[in-house]
């Protein structure tokens, strides 16, 4: 993964930012430290929510957002928070395209999943 150059111990799964700051794991590094989210609620889901509407923007915003953000409001606001977070950068109109933050944490959230994923089918 992209983080991965932020694990000090592979043994532990433990991730140390550019300012010192410790995380137990990667959702909690991506979570808390890329996003400024707290670790309240469900972070895989939310993880998982943000994988498909980044992937949605990579593609082009082809396809059925309704199934990924509900309606044309949180689709909305969910380009508005990736344009906050540098996730992705727009010209005239929204979303635009993915940035190379947004296309390193897409990488990682693709790797991510798919672990959780691996270990919900075990």
């Amino acid at each position: 993964m992209n983080i991965d150059k932020y694990r000090v111990d592979s043994a532990i799964g433990a991730y140390i930012d550019d300012d010192g700051c410790h995380y137990e794991d990667a959702i909690a590094f991506i979570q808390t430290g890329i996003l400024s989210f707290c670790l309240c609620g469900n972070p895989e889901e939310n993880l998982t929510y943000l994988r498909d509407g980044l992937r949605y923007i990579q593609q082009g915003c082809e396809g059925d957002y309704v199934g990924i953000f509900g309606n044309e409001r949180s689709r909305d606001f969910f380009f508005y928070a990736c344009d906050e977070k540098e996730l992705t950068e727009h010209g005239m109109l929204i979303p635009g395209w993915l940035t190379q933050k947004g296309e390193d944490l897409l990488s990682d959230l693709d790797e991510l999943i798919a672990g959780f994923e691996k270990e919900c089918n075990k």
